[in-house]
């Protein structure tokens, strides 16, 4: 039986949930310093060094009692001081592990092991460690061997590798500047901490004076705001080509081994069998360009931010299809078979139109009511419908290209979600409702909006505008909904009025 104790260094993020402890000595030693001076504090330190021995031996006790090993086909571990919990996790229900070393863990050989069940929570892991990287890398080729050669022939492994550009291109378009706005704020509140209060308001009066200089007759907010939005951007987007860096892909019979990171490696194995659905996003720009990228959805993979989530970072549409062929036939998109009338393209941009009308309506009674700030407030709406616009192309791009098919006991969903256009291929038995929703307005020629559910660790809808009710329910095997033609409406109830007498 395989059995070890976590790493040692999860001692320290031990001792961390209980430095709540350290506000004794610290209100103690500020009552004594005001009454007695340092001296007396000093001489009655010994309280404040019994308080912190305390955090270190209940940070030791609590890394002594915690502990894990694989025993009869099962991942157990436990935790607890004086209330233990032991938690027990079929390797075969394991649909997702990862390997995690962060640059500063490697010199202490440390990685942080994270594994996740269908079932489980949908913001935490199941199983979270810091441990040993020789126990790490055995607990993953345990699983790595395991879910193949139970679920599935053995075949040759099959190896993907993107080209750096590829993937340059998804960390582009995966980055938003208020993640890189965050980003760089909590960067700079730590080096705040770190070398004091006036060091960062001097970042902070430097990057004003900056955006000051380079205004270029803009008012200085506003161009403020624009080199703050653009910073964040360039940071987020460093953070994401150093996060998919060296991306590898290999798929084997009945799972996948992913790899990616330079400074911190990530590496993961999923198995199919688990995998909710394969998502295909194109932004506008993509769209143009004639490329898109892959993702898949399943328990535990991309639940966290600084996850490698992508199959396929970015192709060419000829490319992507290839290389899903190679990496998971079972998943590659069929051609649509319903797709909406040219009746219903209002139903897709309604909403977006909307958004082009307001923002300039709002810019110019913003400008009425404050006259003052009428150049900034024309500045910001001139940015603000810059991403209207960008709705109003993606729904207009949603309405040509969305639709419905089915390949054997696969669908291919094509709808769109804020800026971007997506293509699920769920599989028949991931899906757990289907719902049939019509409006007042589409009674008249029989359409209907879907609504596809499915569930992994919470529930995903998958929306699908103004498709014809009676195709659909015929695509999805649902006799119920199919409609009764107007023309033997009326002979039905007569028949039915006869059979009754």
């Amino acid at each position: 039986m395989f059995k070890r104790r976590p790493h040692f260094i999860s001692i320290l993020s031990n001792i961390g949930r209980f430095l709540i402890l350290l506000v004794i000595p610290l209100i103690r030693g500020l009552l004594v310093s005001l009454r007695g001076g340092f001296q007396f504090w000093l001489a009655s330190a010994w309280m404040d060094i019994a308080v912190v021995v305390l955090i270190a031996a209940m940070g030791f006790a609590e890394w002594f009692c915690m502990g894990y090993c694989i025993d009869s086909g099962c991942l157990l571990f436990w935790q607890g001081i004086l209330f233990r919990r032991v938690r027990r996790i079929p390797l075969d229900k394991i649909s997702w592990a990862s390997i995690v070393r962060p640059w500063y863990l490697r010199p202490l050989r440390a990685v942080e092991f994270r594994a996740d069940t269908p079932g489980g929570s949908q913001n935490e892991s199941d199983f979270t460690m810091l441990l040993y990287k020789s126990d790490a890398e055995y607990i993953f080729t345990v699983l790595d061997r395991l879910l193949p050669s139970l679920k599935a022939p053995p075949f040759a492994p099959r190896e993907y590798r993107p080209r750096g550009f590829y993937v340059i291109i998804l960390s582009a378009l995966t980055s938003n500047s208020l993640a890189g706005i965050l980003l760089a704020s909590a960067a700079i509140s730590r080096i705040g901490d770190l070398m004091g209060k006036e060091f960062s308001e001097r970042i902070y009066g430097t990057l004003e004076q900056l955006a000051r200089l380079a205004a270029f007759g803009v008012p200085p907010a506003a161009a403020a705001l624009a080199y703050l939005l653009l910073g964040g951007w360039a940071l987020a987007f460093l953070a994401n080509l150093l996060r998919n860096k060296n991306l590898f892909v290999v798929r084997r019979a009945n799972s996948f081994f992913i790899r990616g990171g330079l400074f911190t490696q990530r590496s993961y194995t999923l198995d199919l069998s688990q995998v909710n659905y394969l998502d295909i996003r194109q932004s506008v720009s993509t769209k143009a360009l004639q490329m898109q990228s892959a993702f898949l959805h399943t328990a535990g993979y991309g639940k966290n931010k600084e996850d490698v989530s992508a199959l396929i970072p970015a192709a060419h549409n000829r490319d992507a299809q290839r290389t899903l062929q190679m990496l998971a036939p079972e998943l590659v998109p069929s051609p649509r078979s319903i797709q909406p009338n040219f009746g219903a393209i209002m139903k897709f941009l309604l909403d977006a139109v909307w958004c082009c009308i307001l923002v300039p309506a709002a810019s110019w009674l913003l400008c009425r009511l404050v006259p003052d700030w009428e150049q900034v407030i024309r500045y910001i709406g001139f940015i603000a419908m810059v991403p209207a616009l960008w709705f109003l192309t993606v729904r207009i791009l949603d309405f040509r290209t969305s639709g419905l098919s089915r390949d054997g006991d696969t669908f291919t969903l094509r709808y769109s979600q804020f800026f971007y256009l997506h293509t699920v291929v769920i599989p028949k038995e991931r899906i757990v409702e289907i719902c049939l929703r019509q409006s007042v307005l589409q009674w008249g020629d029989q359409k209907c909006d879907v609504l596809i559910y499915s569930r992994c660790e919470g529930r995903t809808r998958h929306h699908l505008k103004n498709l014809d009710r009676k195709e659909c329910a015929l695509l999805f095997d649902l006799p119920g909904y199919v409609p009764t033609p107007k023309k033997n409406f009326f002979a039905l109830l007569k028949r039915r009025k006869d059979e009754s007498k």
